[in-house]
Protein backbone atom coordinates (compact mmCIF):
# COMPACT_ATOMS: atom_id res chain seq x y z
CA UNK A 1 0.00 0.00 0.00
CA UNK A 2 1.32 3.38 -1.25
CA UNK A 3 0.52 6.35 0.80
CA UNK A 4 1.85 9.83 -0.44
CA UNK A 5 2.51 13.13 2.06
CA UNK A 6 3.41 16.51 2.05
CA UNK A 7 5.74 18.52 4.36
CA UNK A 8 4.91 22.18 3.94
CA UNK A 9 8.10 23.87 5.45
CA UNK A 10 7.80 28.16 5.81
CA UNK A 11 9.85 27.75 2.14
CA UNK A 12 8.88 25.46 -0.63
CA UNK A 13 6.09 22.60 -0.58
CA UNK A 14 7.69 19.41 -0.53
CA UNK A 15 6.11 16.23 -1.44
CA UNK A 16 7.12 12.79 -0.48
CA UNK A 17 5.94 9.43 -1.47
CA UNK A 18 6.24 6.45 0.58
CA UNK A 19 4.77 2.55 0.76
CA UNK A 20 3.83 2.06 4.65
CA UNK A 21 1.82 -0.34 5.90
CA UNK A 22 -2.24 0.50 6.20
CA UNK A 23 -1.62 1.04 9.97
CA UNK A 24 1.64 3.44 9.10
CA UNK A 25 -1.07 5.46 6.95
CA UNK A 26 -3.53 5.75 9.62
CA UNK A 27 -0.71 7.15 12.18
CA UNK A 28 0.26 9.60 9.67
CA UNK A 29 -3.51 10.76 9.02
CA UNK A 30 -3.16 11.55 13.00
CA UNK A 31 -0.17 13.73 12.18
CA UNK A 32 -1.99 15.84 9.80
CA UNK A 33 -1.77 19.73 10.51
CA UNK A 34 1.29 18.92 13.05
CA UNK A 35 4.89 19.81 12.99
CA UNK A 36 6.86 16.30 11.95
CA UNK A 37 10.62 15.90 10.76
CA UNK A 38 11.20 13.24 8.09
CA UNK A 39 14.05 11.62 8.35
CA UNK A 40 15.93 10.09 4.78
CA UNK A 41 19.58 8.49 4.27
CA UNK A 42 20.10 11.76 2.40
CA UNK A 43 18.70 14.05 4.75
CA UNK A 44 15.99 15.29 7.34
CA UNK A 45 12.61 17.96 6.43
CA UNK A 46 11.05 19.81 9.16
CA UNK A 47 7.64 20.67 8.99
CA UNK A 48 3.35 20.69 8.82
CA UNK A 49 2.24 17.26 7.85
CA UNK A 50 -0.41 18.86 5.34
CA UNK A 51 -1.80 15.82 3.74
CA UNK A 52 -1.80 11.78 3.48
CA UNK A 53 -3.54 9.69 1.57
CA UNK A 54 -4.13 6.68 -0.46
CA UNK A 55 -2.45 6.38 -3.80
Amino acid sequence: MKARDSVCQSTPLVNYEATVESYGVRHLRELQGQQVTIQTQRSTVEGTLTMVHYD
